[in-house]
């Protein structure tokens, strides 16, 4: 069982050692410049899916999530809360795509007999929906 101050998750632990980290003066001077290092783990990640290394990506997308994790504290967000609200938002705008999609016969549940451009337009439009508070 963690102790006390030993968060409980991988995102916890990362926001943790850059803290630590942080605190003997290394540390990025704002978050302009940790959002840089995400676009730079992203560059790195997208090299290593195009050289089909498995090992590589699975380093790369680690870095890319400690970096994320870094700028969370930088920006002082939860790294969880901000997670979870993100996942919520997916599930609740994804159920509102369901049921767009059947309201309008594209096909079942599954991946066949409906196009990722008629998908992605249903999301636009759940997106609209919700910015119009109609979803």
């Amino acid at each position: 069982m963690p102790g006390p101050r030993e968060p409980a998750t991988a995102l916890g632990r990362a926001v943790e050692a850059s803290a630590r980290a942080a605190r003997t003066g290394f540390d990025w001077p704002g978050p302009t410049e940790v959002l840089r290092k995400l676009e730079e783990e992203a560059g790195e990640l997208g090299r290593a899916l195009a050289a089909d290394d498995a090992a590589a990506v699975e380093e790369e997308l680690g870095d890319l999530l400690f970096a994320a994790a870094n700028l969370a504290r930088k920006l002082g967000v939860g790294p969880e809360a901000a997670l979870e609200a993100a996942t919520d938002k997916f599930q609740r705008r994804f159920e509102r795509l369901q049921v767009l999609r059947q309201e309008r016969g594209l096909g079942g549940p599954g991946p066949g007999g409906v196009d990722l451009d008629a998908l992605e337009g249903l999301w636009a439009e759940v997106k609209r929906q919700e910015r119009e508070g109609r979803g």
